[in-house]
């Protein structure tokens, strides 16, 4: 007899992971457009302990809620009007909506049919749970890297950072990795950095290390997750023209110091991947290179720490929050 039964992660309040808790729901029905997804894996990351913790903006929760932009498994039940899918497929979910409305940290989760994707052959659901976030975030502003310039990819060790070094390396640039600590060193060298720096020691020392390896011109693009009042730094490591992309801010609120940008004709963005992977023809335009890359196998693998079973997503999500993480963290149901 079929399952009813669908536990869910979920969280009464904004704070801590210590909110978290697991509820037994009734299996969702897909409604019009959408389709429900027998989950086979889960994949998490910071993005996640950003929202239970109450940082994202202009999101109008309520609670109790769920939590989670991606997994993988397979189709068991459409709505009317579902055209492209059928039961049995096996799909990943892609990052186009608020987890607010779709969630996917569940044994069954709802989707609306323009948000997943049929998984290729030769990729595995836990894979195909560890990759559409970190890609389609990094393919957007790095889509127009130029082969031989140079990228400083700073916490590179997340699996956005991994993301962006495949990106860039398959683009042709050479790339500068960071992390805190050295440990991290030579599993982003084998993954395809071509140098790395240590950001825990002093800014100069910092800022001294990258222009030696650039041969003080500075590097041309800067992707960068941190902000806060690093970016000083950052801006000084810069080459004439840079562009530095900023798609988080771990470090708190980030100065702009105008004088230095605009001598050295620096552009200094801000990017969200959902202004670009919510336009239908930009996302189809960075599936189709993501998909081709996977069936190619020009990808490594992301997943940096796995958890077997439902039960084990709450201290999956503790491990996230000690920020000693090389990948992504996926739990297979």
């Amino acid at each position: 007899m079929a399952t009813t039964i669908n536990k869910t992660l979920l969280f009464d309040k904004f704070g801590s992971v210590d909110n978290l808790y697991i509820s037994i729901k009734i299996k969702p029905e897909p409604k019009d457009n959408e389709v429900r997804i027998k989950n086979v894996s889960i994949g998490i990351g910071r993005v996640e302990t950003i929202y239970y913790s109450g940082y994202i903006q202009g999101i109008d929760v309520k609670f109790p809620t769920s939590l989670g932009y991606e997994s993988s498994g397979v189709i068991d039940s459409i709505g009317k009007d579902v055209k492209n899918f059928k039961i049995g497929d096996s799909v990943s979910v892609l990052q186009n909506t608020t987890q607010d409305k779709y969630n996917t940290n569940a044994e069954y989760c709802i989707q609306p049919e323009g948000s997943i994707i049929k998984n290729p052959s030769n990729v595995t659901h836990e894979q195909a749970a560890s990759i559409w976030f970190s890609y389609l975030t990094a393919y957007f502003p790095l889509k127009s890297i130029k082969k031989g310039q140079l990228i400083l990819i700073t916490a590179a060790a997340s699996s956005t950072g991994l993301g962006a070094i495949q990106i860039a390396k398959i683009l042709g640039a050479k790339v500068i990795a960071t992390s805190r600590s050295d440990s991290k060193k030579q599993q982003l060298l084998e993954f395809g950095a071509d140098y790395f720096v240590n950001t825990s020691q002093d800014s100069k020392e910092f800022e001294n290390q990258i222009l030696e390896i650039t041969n003080g011109k500075g590097v041309d693009i800067v992707y960068d997750p941190i902000g806060g009042p690093f970016i000083k730094s950052i801006i000084n490591v810069c080459a004439q023209n840079a562009r530095i992309i900023i798609y988080g801010v771990t470090g708190g609120d980030t100065p702009f110091p105008t004088r230095e940008l605009f001598y050295r004709n620096i552009k200094m963005e801000a990017y969200l991947v959902f202004n670009y992977s919510t336009d239908p023809i930009q996302l189809k335009e960075a599936v189709d290179f993501i998909t081709y890359n996977l069936e190619q196998n020009n990808f490594k693998l992301l997943i940096g720490k796995r958890y077997q079973g439902f039960d084990s997503i709450i201290d999956a999500y503790k491990f996230i929050e000690k920020n000693d993480l090389f990948g992504k963290v996926v739990i297979n149901l």
